[in-house]
């Protein structure tokens, strides 16, 4: 055997059961250098407490703390450092997210309802401008139809001058003319021309009836006297007391003064086909005698003797030849009546 060989020993270079020690490290911090009697971890100083690996040359120092924390401890309390920060840090709610559908839909809307406000007012005024414009227009068309009557009534007055003057020639193209218009009183007055035949105009009775109809058919109560007096005392052959009735009855019924008196008159004469009629006749002569003296103005183309000027004489003339009680019901019945209503 060699001698390398006898250099050769089993036994071990170092013992077993001998513990290993650690590196003796030096705290960067403390600078305390670490012992082989020392139980801290390995990577922890058992001076501080700080751990070795983690600390900077440089960084600043903290304060060393009394006493000595396990690695577990030291945890549980970083931890619970760590939960009471975010305990601490005020939470943040999510942003909320804007309804732009709704915010939407609601500015649609005020749009809408401000369009149709709009168009309402809009309508309103319009309607408010068309009716102002029609009550000018219905009242600048009264005033002019209330000056052409004025104008109308003119140049009747001033043809009935011509006429009563016997200048009917003159006056017979303007009375024509309305009366073909359909001139109520022109129509009467025309009639009167051809049934008098003044100012170098010939009588023409058949002209004056009809032009008299047609005034009295279009509600003259002036026309419907005439025709009464006509059939009551005008010619011969064109006397008829039951028409002559028929006339004045359609002249007293609207009331007219003249009507009324005519009527009155006859119902006290007994004329053939008429009667006499007392009651009646008192309650006409009252009634024309009543609204004269409310408005005693006179037709100028009343009938001579026609107008109701004369019914107080009538009443006068009639009164005595009746009874107490048949006068006073005759009162009663004037009393009660008005125009429109019957005669009977």
């Amino acid at each position: 055997m060699n001698s390398s060989t006898s250099s050769l020993s089993l036994e071990p270079l170092e013992p077993l059961d001998s513990p290993q020690t650690p590196p003796q490290r030096g705290c960067p911090r403390c600078e305390y250098v670490r012992q082989a009697s020392d139980t801290a971890p390995a990577w922890q100083c058992p001076r501080c407490g700080i751990a070795y690996d983690k600390v900077q040359p440089g960084a600043a120092t903290p304060q060393p703390s009394a006493r000595k924390t396990a690695p577990g401890k030291a945890q549980a309390r970083s931890a619970q450092a760590q939960a009471s920060q975010q305990t601490e840090r005020p939470s943040r709610s999510p942003a909320p997210q804007r309804p732009w559908a709704l915010i939407v839909f609601t500015v649609g809307m005020v749009v809408l309802l401000g369009l149709v406000g709009w168009k309402w007012q809009a309508r309103q005024q319009q309607a408010a401008e068309r009716a102002t414009r029609a009550t000018a227009d219905a009242q600048a068309q009264t005033v002019a139809q209330a000056k052409a009557r004025q104008d109308e009534d003119a140049q009747l007055q001033a043809a009935e001058s011509l006429w009563r003057n016997h200048k009917s020639e003159q006056a017979l193209p303007t009375v024509e003319a309305m009366a073909q218009q359909g001139h109520p009183r022109a129509m009467v007055l025309l009639g009167l021309m051809h049934w008098e035949g003044r100012g170098g105009m010939a009588k023409n009775p058949t002209q004056a009836l009809q032009w008299l109809q047609k005034a009295a058919q279009q509600g003259s109560a002036l026309a419907a006297v005439w025709l009464g007096f006509i059939h009551e005392k005008g010619p011969q052959d064109l006397r008829q007391p039951s028409l002559a009735e028929n006339w004045y009855r359609k002249a007293a019924r609207a009331g007219d003064s003249t009507g009324l008196y005519s009527l009155g008159k006859l119902y006290a004469q007994d004329l053939p086909g008429v009667g006499y009629r007392p009651v009646q006749a008192l309650m006409l002569l009252e009634l024309a005698a009543r609204d004269f003296n409310a408005n005693p103005a006179q037709e100028s183309l009343t009938p001579n003797n026609q107008s109701a000027f004369w019914a107080q004489g009538a009443m006068r003339s009639l009164e005595p030849r009746m009874s107490i009680t048949d006068a006073a019901q005759a009162r009663r019945l004037a009393d009660a009546w008005k125009p429109g209503m019957p005669l009977e």
